[in-house]
């Protein structure tokens, strides 16, 4: 990591919500140690997926394993409708045209 350009430091310093001054070591050394306590610290990661119509979330520990997962119909799609908000609907068509298909 002492390769990297200050700036580079900073940015992940600051991903992490951690102090953005002091010399390159120090910074070096700051990453370093909330990489040592987070990984002690965390067992298991909770991701969310929320859509207009459904909500998804699953429990994973560290080793692989799944110890919960759901998906829940949320019925908010007529709540965003886009076809029914002019403001939405002017934003989208001042957009430029692609071809790209996603």
């Amino acid at each position: 990591m002492l390769k990297e350009k200050n700036a580079v430091l900073k940015d992940r310093l600051g991903r992490c919500g951690l102090l953005l001054t002091g010399t390159k070591d120090e910074m070096v050394q700051r990453l370093v140690e909330a990489k040592h306590a987070t990984s002690a610290k965390v067992d298991k990661i909770v991701s969310i997926d929320m859509g207009l119509k459904n909500l998804a979330f699953v429990e994973i520990s560290r080793d692989g394993k799944v110890h919960q997962w759901r998906r829940l119909a949320v019925g908010m799609e007529e709540l965003y409708d886009v076809s029914k908000s002019p403001a939405i609907v002017s934003c989208a068509c001042r957009l430029p045209k692609t071809e790209k298909r996603f």
